[in-house]
């Protein structure tokens, strides 16, 4: 018998894992949070319509359509096909069901476990329209976003690498000189402003460019302070023009 449905109850739940490099996704969980399986309620039973909420027609099991639905997000990501491991019992029974709906098993070594794989797209498939119509924006472009933050925290990694260690390289024109490239920031922790600069020296250590601008990272914006040699001077005779 089923058990009895409070109000605000979780009935099922789904979890993936977005692979980038891979163009890829992982179904880690399909049941209900704790490791907990889909709700006696709703189990094996098709009642969620595929075309609208009141249309006849086909239906899929919730946690068919849980699968479709998270399938359906993981796509916006860049992800064409879809892993997952089927914890089958040893009956066999799980494995046909996803074989079913499409996966095809990775490995059929006996006593190994089943991971299967399924073309993401059809797996969408199995998602109500309306569920995908009314979560999903139409033009959200979700592998944009991400590889915008992974833009993002690469250029801060890169940014905070630069104040950390000022970069040394050894120039053979003029001979024996040294340029060394550093960035210092400036304010507290969340103002964008960076001092950027090289300064070129000889053998002996003597100056004879320095380049100097400020970097802000909210806006992109490199504005040019000064070429020349400190205190207001001009580039060394030695490399002028």
């Amino acid at each position: 018998s089923s058990e009895a449905m409070g109000v605000g109850e979780e009935i099922a739940y789904a979890r993936g894992v977005v692979c980038l490099r891979k163009e890829s996704a992982k179904v880690s969980w399909l049941g209900r949070s704790q490791q907990r399986p889909i709700h006696d309620s709703v189990r094996g039973k098709q009642t969620t319509p595929i075309v609208s909420k009141d249309a006849e027609g086909p239906k899929r099991t919730v946690a068919e359509a849980m699968l479709g639905l998270l399938a359906a997000i993981l796509e916006n990501f860049g992800c064409k096909r879809l892993e997952l491991q089927a914890m089958d019992n040893g009956s066999g029974k799980l494995v046909m069901l996803y074989a079913r709906l499409g996966f095809k098993l990775l490995s059929e070594k006996e006593g190994s476990a089943h991971f299967m794989e399924a073309p993401i797209r059809n797996i969408v498939e199995l998602a109500p329209h309306y569920w995908v119509e009314n979560l999903v924006p139409s033009d959200f472009d979700g592998q944009a976003l991400l590889n915008g933050i992974v833009i993002s925290t690469e250029a801060d990694r890169s940014m905070a690498a630069w104040v950390k260690n000022p970069a040394i390289f050894a120039s053979k024109r003029p001979a024996d000189s040294k340029l060394e490239v550093s960035l210092t920031k400036l304010g507290f922790e969340s103002d964008p402003r960076h001092l950027a600069q090289a300064v070129l020296t000889d053998s002996g250590g003597a100056e004879l460019l320095s380049v100097r601008a400020l970097l802000r990272t909210d806006t992109k914006l490199l504005r040019l302070q000064w070429i020349g040699i400190g205190r207001g001077l001009p580039a060394h005779p030695s490399i002028r023009g």
